[in-house]
């Protein structure tokens, strides 16, 4: 958040929005900071979003252990969340390359707006206490919608416009409302020490409308179908409850 110097002028925006209000800071036409009041949706939370040097920064005003950050490192999109100054879960844009994987991580593809982004991603949740707020990981998992964009401005200026969508809140907060909305995963993938894949399955366009997908399994595949996308997004969410169930 910056501070006022003299000849700045600061304007404050507040609009309505479904189930709260948008509050955005301006100094020197410039959008410095923003809240997020929710009045239904949420139990009437508020949060706020700020940047500080480089980093976007958002909190819970009434409850704020727990943090999220949004900055760039080497040019790619980094998404860290803190609880009680400890990272619990974090996500690191990628250049997916399938003959070139991260070891011993977990790669994720989302095709968003038509192209494919990819991400490393870590969550360790054990250590969190019951005190944990269990919808700042539905905020964070809910960026997803910014994870094509290159500036620290224009990711700020992104969430922003996110929250006038009527919707916004519902797309966060409401499981399966949200999950209806989200992009469609194309991959999931766990390496291991040598960065080949250990286990998941990749959904790869064919066309103008089919794909094929593959399932990995000890740095093999082992299945191997001709298959749209809309029929892919089932086949993956079969797959992805069954191995979370095994793990």
């Amino acid at each position: 958040m910056s501070f006022l110097s003299f000849g700045q002028e600061e304007n404050i925006q507040k609009v309505e929005i479904e189930s709260g209000t948008l509050s955005k800071k301006y100094i020197d036409e410039k959008l410095d900071s923003f809240i997020v009041e929710m009045y239904t949706v949420n139990y009437g939370k508020a949060l706020s979003f700020v940047k500080e040097n480089d980093t976007i920064v958002i909190k819970n005003i009434q409850k704020s252990d727990a943090v999220i950050k949004i900055y760039f490192k080497n040019k790619m999109q980094m998404r860290e969340l803190l609880y009680e100054n400890k990272i619990i879960a974090y996500s690191e844009a990628i250049n997916f390359d399938l003959n070139n994987l991260p070891i011993n991580n977990t790669v994720y593809s989302l095709l968003v707006n038509n192209k494919v982004q990819s991400s490393i991603n870590k969550f360790d949740l054990k250590n969190v206490d019951e005190d944990f707020d269990d919808s700042n990981i539905k905020l964070f998992n809910s960026l997803h919608y910014i994870s094509h964009l290159t500036t620290i401005d224009s990711v700020f200026s992104s969430i922003a416009d996110f929250f006038l969508n009527g919707d916004a809140l519902y797309k966060v907060y409401m499981g399966s409302y949200a999950e209806k909305h989200m992009p469609p995963i194309i991959t999931y993938l766990k390496t291991n020490e040598k960065g080949k894949i250990e286990s998941g399955i990749i959904w790869k366009k064919k066309g103008d409308e089919n794909g094929k997908y593959e399932i990995y399994s000890k740095e093999k595949i082992i299945k191997s179908e001709i298959q749209s996308l809309l029929g892919f997004k089932e086949i993956f969410r079969d797959y992805f409850t069954k191995n979370m169930m095994n793990n």
